[in-house]
Parts: C-alpha cells; structure tokens; sequence
C-alpha cells in the first residue's frame, strides 16, 4: 500500500465527521450574493473546529486542571 493511499484510509472518517457537524450547524439563509455560501461554509467549519479544541481541553488532555466531568453536547456547545 502507498503511502497517499494509507494517510487518504485513516483520515476519510474524520472528514466525514466533519461534514456531518457542518451539516448539523444549519446556518442557512437565502441570498442573491454568490460569496455568501462560501462565508457559511468557513464560520459553520470555525464552529466545529472550536468544538473540537474545547473537548480536547475538557477531557483533560492539554492541562489536566482544565478536565470536565461531563463535557457538553455540539448543539449546547
């Protein structure tokens, strides 16, 4: 197996759970302007990129003070 083809086979599933988390933000409104898709693509990803950084502090990984019992949910988030 090459190398492109293991890195692609071990990192498809975190993309796929990223694109379900954009999904899950909904942020949609109606436009005329071609560049507003885009804009709620990139703020819908800086979400779920900051979900991601903050239950990586809540589980206590990067300082083991900052640990949570029960982290919350993406949509509490």
């Amino acid at each position: 197996m090459n190398e492109a083809r293991d890195l692609y086979l071990k990192t498809y599933g975190a993309i796929d759970r990223m694109d379900h988390l954009i999904q899950n933000c909904n942020m949609k409104y109606r436009t005329w302007k071609c560049w507003h898709s885009g804009m709620i693509h990139g703020k819908a990803l800086a979400v779920v990129v900051a979900y991601d950084f903050y239950l990586e502090a809540a589980t206590g990984h990067l300082f083991p003070e900052w640990k949570v019992e029960k982290p919350v949910s993406f949509y509490r988030f």
